[in-house]
């Protein structure tokens, strides 16, 4: 086993602030978020120009116009919009006449965004969510299974939800596929990310085994820490976005995290229109 050296915490904090600080200087991109924030959010580059960030960014607003059929005067609902990294490249896909609205648990990140996006383009809003996270939000109050979008019903077109549903729990998942489809318009499209598990199991010396039964259609990595990766049955997930009113609008995309060729994005995607009112 490999000894973890106490101290490699301690130097990437200091990298992470000097870069940090290199960023406030004048002629750096005002729209790329601290090193700090984007590495909160799963970043695992080291590079000080954000090209994962960017690349990741626009790897997924370039599959929400394609796929999910979202149009420069349209409206899109991003949940868990981070720092915002889908935010950023499609401040220049939607005209001023569309409108974006980002859910997000760390105040922090909503407050950079409100800064430094908002401030720029005035029809993205970003909205903190107070829900308890045990890492991105732990000292929230409120809980994902009872969870209200503070949005009328049929207010968007799309909503998008990339690493949400890879960390909610059974209830909080069906909450969650409830309220995309109460707040999407009829005929509106939910472009959302899973780990899928009836396509095969990882391999072995993968990072994510989901070896761990948390009921007989949700599985985890680590039962201790349960929502760091929860992973459904196929069959389960689709029956309940049926039952919130969804139907499959395209084949599933399954992600190379189990060990499959990478075809489309890193986790599996569901696409999927609101055909009815049930949600």
């Amino acid at each position: 086993m490999m000894v973890r050296n106490p101290g490699d915490d301690w130097r990437k904090r200091l990298v992470t602030m000097l870069f940090d600080l290199a960023g406030r200087f004048p002629g750096g991109d005002p729209l790329l978020p601290p090193l700090s924030m984007r590495r909160f959010v799963g970043e695992g580059s080291w590079i000080h120009g954000g090209r994962d960030f960017r690349a990741n960014g626009l790897h997924f607003a370039e599959k929400f116009s394609k796929d999910a059929r979202l149009i420069p005067d349209g409206s899109l609902l991003d949940v868990g919009s981070g720092c915002g990294r889908i935010a950023v490249p499609l401040t220049r896909f939607l005209k001023p006449t569309g409108r974006y609205a980002g859910l997000e648990l760390s105040l922090p990140l909503v407050q950079w965004c409100s800064k430094h996006i908002s401030l720029r383009y005035p029809n993205f809003r970003f909205i903190h969510c107070n829900l308890y996270s045990p890492f991105y939000n732990p000292q929230g109050s409120g809980d994902a299974a009872n969870y209200a979008f503070p949005f009328d019903a049929g207010t968007f077109d799309v909503v998008a939800a990339t690493s949400v549903f890879t960390h909610l729990l059974p209830q909080a998942a069906t909450r969650y596929l409830q309220e995309c489809s109460r707040v999407l318009a009829s005929r509106g499209r939910l472009f959302a990310t899973f780990y899928l598990l009836d396509e095969g199991m990882p391999d072995v010396g993968h990072s994510i085994t989901f070896d761990h039964e948390l009921a007989p259609h949700a599985f985890v990595n680590d039962p201790a820490n349960p929502e760091a990766a929860v992973g459904y049955r196929t069959r389960w997930i689709l029956q309940e976005a049926e039952e919130a009113g969804f139907s499959l609008l395209s084949p599933i995309r399954w992600g190379p995290w189990a060990g499959r060729p990478f075809t489309y994005s890193g986790q599996d995607v569901l696409i999927l229109e609101k055909t009815s009112d049930r949600g």
